[in-house]
């Protein structure tokens, strides 16, 4: 198994310990067992996932797996560009994880609307 680089792409993003204690102080932290899928290749996100610690391997349908170590932040770029996961994620022993939804991590924009109850009918319709 190799480590991830390059050739992982946007699936795999190194991060800082700022974003790991923000992210963390926002969300929860929780330990997954050993082979706990957390993506399957070819689903659309449902958010992105902050590896805080430990290792998740990232397996492609075809070729070698690729080993990512925390802190690293998972799937961020298939989420905001609404494309399905490459490859499918399997946690290793000791992986910590944070899981950011779609809704807090890309929500939908809102929609503008204008209030014109205050205004005479024929001054709306002008």
């Amino acid at each position: 198994m190799k480590e991830a680089g390059p050739s992982m792409g946007d699936m795999a993003v190194p991060c800082g310990e700022e974003t790991v204690g923000r992210l963390a102080a926002r969300h929860v932290v929780y330990g997954v067992g050993e082979g706990q899928t957390l993506f399957y290749a070819g689903h659309r996100p449902a958010g992105f996932f902050l590896l805080v610690d430990g290792r998740v391997d990232l397996v492609p349908e075809r070729g070698q797996a690729v080993e990512v170590r925390g802190p690293a932040i998972l799937g961020l770029h298939h989420l905001m560009e609404s494309q399905p996961y490459p490859v499918t994620a399997l946690a290793a022993r000791g992986a910590r994880l944070v899981f950011v939804p779609r809704r807090v991590a890309a929500p939908e924009p809102r929609r503008r609307t204008t209030d014109h109850s205050s205004e005479p009918t024929a001054e709306r319709v002008r």
